[in-house]
């Protein structure tokens, strides 16, 4: 127990041959829908964010 996440973020990375930006899952039975966001540090990271939540922005 305890292992799924560190696993899935191994397939996630084996599947696109590098550590992408996001990794998500959407959940299942006795498993919590998930969100990864990786950056190089907090700086890069919060830039990330604004970014996606930029796009969201003009989706809605």
């Amino acid at each position: 127990e305890g292992m799924t996440i560190p696993w899935g973020v191994r397939e996630a990375i084996k599947k696109v041959g590098k550590v992408p930006d996001v990794i998500y899952h959407k959940g299942d039975v006795g498993k919590e829908p998930m969100i990864v966001i990786f950056g190089r540090d907090a700086v890069s990271l919060a830039k990330l964010l604004v970014e996606i939540a930029g796009e969201k922005k003009d989706d809605v």
